[in-house]
């Protein structure tokens, strides 16, 4: 409690520590249901939301928070998530940040956040399905030039390719374009309104807020026609089914939600009177809403149960005869007393999302913290929802072929992105270029090159933070013995507990902003003869202190430029 927190702050504090310790002592469960060693669920659902890539980091050469990588690591490691739901707002300009002087910068800036987005959403799953939901704020960066809320090719990289509906009644079509565009929208702009995926079983409907072409985003709505579609779609799929939605905006009706963040009163009339209501196996899923007071310890706080009428009901003993609408949490709170500060540049001291476990006779809701500070550490206490999800076994979906196409796998994708592939070490299948691997838990490596059983990476992440970090001169994975060559740009950035750092003799680049703001970092030794190239603002922000070391043997030309570092 030695770090200035208010009184109210550690409080909070230790109230959780308290609670959590009273649920651990009374036997109560607050870790998935597979921790316990009960069955495995059929289906993992990983969902994060409103990850807000603005506030001047779209410049940056990594236009994302640290906390973004956190959060998509920690899935990956520590879930077998089959699918990562996106609730929107990516993107923004809410702080009043310039993505650029003209279309052409503001394009430029925001392709390469998106490029960034994807390649994190993608590396959270082996699968890298991820289900692309916009919001709000999705199209404060666009102009009528181009689309900032596009993500239909990023879509179907993994996913089959997003079939446009004739009307609003073809259900054999798995999408619902947008029809009427902004006037003076740039030929070949385009927006999908709704789709529909089954993967291995499960159904997933998307929603998407209309495309305006410029910053507009006051009105929170979705287009009623493309929800006529909707409903019909849910009508062909089946009233007994389970289908989960992922959209951004809460329902007025939802528990807990803050003033004025839900869904207008048009829209309401539609999706919920019209649609959830009639579908008693709904699972709405949803993000925009960034206040957390409400999710201190339990994840009901923010779920919401309704009965056969379309009523509320707060009651985590009810069985619910209707559709259940639940909070995925936020990549960003603010303006309560969790993170009492508008989201800007820093990390955000608490950062959350939802991971959805879908087992034969239940799906159970748990919100995890991400975030490094306060609640960080301590796991929700889950909410399960009895349901017999027996008949859902993995199948080939109905909507996609039977096996997921490869990466980039669309002929039709433009500007497409490499996505980074984890190593599957149960499969026996050669790595290759971009696949990374961590052999020791601690630093996450890319594969830059495969020559028979050897090749090279570079340090792509540190996945814990060490007071010493050793960059081996070599790492060895699945048989393959790789020279660790690189560090990539911001590998490092920020870590604020390094103190000391060896760097193998043959690493030959520092990428940007590797070290930068490693206020701690007091010493670096250089193992090879030769000094690596050194990035831009590599070493920016460290300890004034910082000492650097050498090899005896290296020449004094050498020498002086380490100095310079």
């Amino acid at each position: 409690m030695s770090k200035g927190y208010s009184l109210k702050k550690k409080l909070v504090i230790f109230m959780a520590f308290m609670l959590a310790s009273v649920m651990a002592f009374s036997g109560m469960d607050i870790m998935p249901a597979e921790a316990a060693g009960e069955d495995k669920p059929i289906f993992t659902i990983a969902a994060i939301s409103d990850i807000h890539t603005d506030a001047g980091i779209q410049e940056w050469d990594d236009p994302l928070r640290n906390d973004v990588y956190t959060t998509v690591d920690a899935i990956y490691f520590n879930e077998d998530a089959d699918v990562l739901l996106l609730g929107g707002d990516l993107t923004s300009a809410h702080m009043g940040g310039s993505w650029g002087a003209t279309d052409e910068e503001k394009k430029a800036n925001f392709k390469r956040a998106q490029d960034a987005i994807i390649n994190a959403a993608e590396s959270a799953t082996e699968s890298h399905r991820v289900l692309y939901a916009t919001g709000n704020h999705e199209f404060a960066v666009g102009t009528k030039d181009f689309n900032s809320g596009d993500y239909i090719e990023a879509t179907e990289r993994n996913l089959p390719k997003l079939v446009d509906a004739k009307d609003i009644n073809d259900t054999e079509a798995n999408a619902y374009f947008q029809r009427t565009m902004p006037e003076g929208t740039a030929a070949g702009v385009r927006h999908v309104l709704a789709y529909h995926y089954n993967i291995d079983g499960i159904d997933f409907m998307v929603l998407n807020t209309p495309y305006k072409g410029e910053d507009n985003h006051s009105n929170y709505e979705y287009d009623e026609e493309s929800l006529l579609w909707v409903a019909n779609k849910m009508e062909a799929i089946g009233r007994d089914k389970t289908v989960f939605f992922i959209a951004h905006y809460p329902l007025g009706t939802d528990k807990n939600v803050t003033s004025g963040k839900s869904v207008n009163a048009a829209t309401q009339a539609v999706l919920k009177e019209e649609i959830l209501d009639n579908y008693p196996n709904a699972i709405y899923l949803y993000g925009h809403d960034h206040g957390g007071y409400k999710i201190h310890f339990d994840t009901y706080e923010r779920v919401t149960t309704y009965d056969e009428n379309g009523q509320a009901v707060d009651d985590r003993d009810y069985a619910p005869a209707g559709f259940v609408s639940s909070f995925v949490g936020s990549m960003s709170y603010y303006a309560d007393e969790i993170t009492p500060y508008s989201l800007g540049s820093a990390d955000p001291n608490i950062v959350q999302g939802l991971m959805v476990y879908v087992y034969s006779d239940r799906i159970v809701f748990q919100m995890k913290n991400y975030g490094a500070e306060d609640l960080g550490s301590y796991v929700l206490k889950e909410y399960t929802l009895i349901r017999d999800m027996s008949s859902y076994i993995p199948a080939p979906d109905i909507d996609s072929p039977a096996e997921t196409p490869a990466p980039a796998a669309n002929p039709d994708a433009k500007d497409a992105v490499s996505a980074p592939v984890v190593i599957d070490h149960a499969k026996d299948v050669a790595p290759q270029a971009g696949d990374m691997f961590s052999a020791d838990g601690i630093l996450r490596y890319k594969i830059t090159k495969v020559s028979g059983k050897t090749g090279t990476v570079s340090v792509n992440k540190a996945l814990k933070s060490k007071n010493k970090i050793v960059i081996p001169d070599t790492v060895i994975n699945d048989g393959y013995t790789f020279k660790v060559t690189a560090i990539d740009k911001n590998a490092f950035k920020k870590d604020h507990k390094i103190k000391n750092i060896v760097v193998g003799s043959n690493i030959k680049k520092i990428g940007n902003n590797c070290f930068a703001g490693c206020k701690n970092l007091k010493k670096i030794t250089f193992k090879g003869s030769k000094p690596p190239a050194v990035g831009k603002n590599a070493f920016k922000g460290v300890n004034k202190k910082l000492k650097i070391s050498y090899p005896e043997k290296m020449k004094k030309k050498y020498v002086a430029i380490l100095k310079n570092v």
